[in-house]
């Protein structure tokens, strides 16, 4: 054991204070005479070197010491992240995730998570065992290049008359004004207004008559554009849904902090063990630790809402 040398209390100084001084210098003096590493590795250096003249526990004691001050934590690469987990050192709050776009504090006994947005969480997916790929977690949850993962070719319908019923209950929660284009467009191609009044007679004439092809395909393919989208965002809320269990983020305080010239974010509360498992994903590149995700074996079969299907469908009649 190294005994420590005395301490001369300053005039007004605290005396913890004066004694973590005190530490801090007499871990110093014995490191610079061992190694020319800076002192952003002096933890490493602990960990690792064995030295006669140091035994075990106050090695322990040293890097607990040193381990609250970010002039010494913030060099710690994955195998020092394992040793300290070895010998049972708590590192958090004290240290920062390795990450740039993650990061957590310590505030009035709780903890909170700030992150540029869900896509930040991709790495974090367990995908060497599973049905799942990293370009297809990114692409969901930043919304970037995500279609090419839901281009249907067609929609589960034999013809457009069995959209009908499906119709009726989109309507029945909100207006698409969108079927009124659709009427007009059918009338203006010589059909008949009463016919247009009635959902069931105007698309069975629509399906039947192929003066109206382009009407039919700009159905077709509108509702087969709601459910490319519905199924998107299908996947985009299991996703997010899917991180927030896994590393406990409180879902109902989460909130978007705008800083202006300065760095916005998400910004939550999160447990301990949530953290604990970011550190094991960031910093031990422990598989154990990330999000064990099963994507649906078909498809994510998202509801269409009649406003994604107005719109759907506002952009296929523009086309004709």
């Amino acid at each position: 054991m190294i005994v420590k040398e005395s301490i001369n209390f300053e005039r007004g100084l605290d005396p913890k204070r004066a004694m973590n001084v005190g530490l801090e210098q007499q871990i110093a003096n014995f490191l610079r005479e061992r190694t020319s590493d800076s002192p952003a590795m002096w933890i490493s250096y602990l960990l690792t070197e064995e030295d006669a003249e140091l035994d075990h526990e106050t090695r322990k004691q040293w890097i607990e010491f040193l381990i609250k001050n970010p002039e010494y934590n913030n060099s710690l690469d994955e195998n020092d992240f394992y040793e300290l987990k070895k010998w049972g050192i708590q590192w958090i709050p004290y240290v920062k995730l390795p990450s740039d776009e993650i990061q957590y504090e310590f505030k009035n006994g709780k903890y909170f998570l700030s992150f540029d947005g869900w896509q930040s969480f991709s790495d974090l997916f367990d995908t060497d065992t599973r049905n799942l790929s990293k370009d297809f977690v990114e692409a969901v949850l930043s919304g970037e290049n995500v279609e090419e993962y839901f281009e249907y070719d067609s929609v589960n319908f034999g013809d457009i008359t069995e959209m009908t019923w499906f119709l009726k209950r989109l309507l029945a929660k909100g207006k698409i004004p969108a079927l009124d284009d659709l009427k007009e467009k059918f009338i203006e191609r010589g059909g008949d207004p009463e016919t247009a009044n009635n959902l069931e007679e105007l698309f069975d004439e629509i399906e039947s008559n192929d003066e109206y092809e382009d009407l039919h395909d700009a159905i077709r393919f509108a509702w087969t554009d709601s459910q490319e989208m519905a199924d998107q965002d299908e996947a985009f809320k299991d996703l997010k849904n899917a991180i927030k269990k896994h590393f406990d983020i409180n879902d109902e305080e989460i909130k978007w902090v705008e800083k202006p010239n300065n760095y916005s974010h998400f910004y939550a509360p999160i447990s301990l063990n949530g953290i604990e498992k970011l550190f094991g994903c960031l910093a031990l590149y422990d598989s154990d630790y990330k999000i064990k995700y099963y994507p649906p074996q078909y498809s994510y079969n998202g509801d269409i809402t009649s406003e994604v299907f107005n719109d759907s469908l506002s952009n296929r009649l523009d086309e004709i």
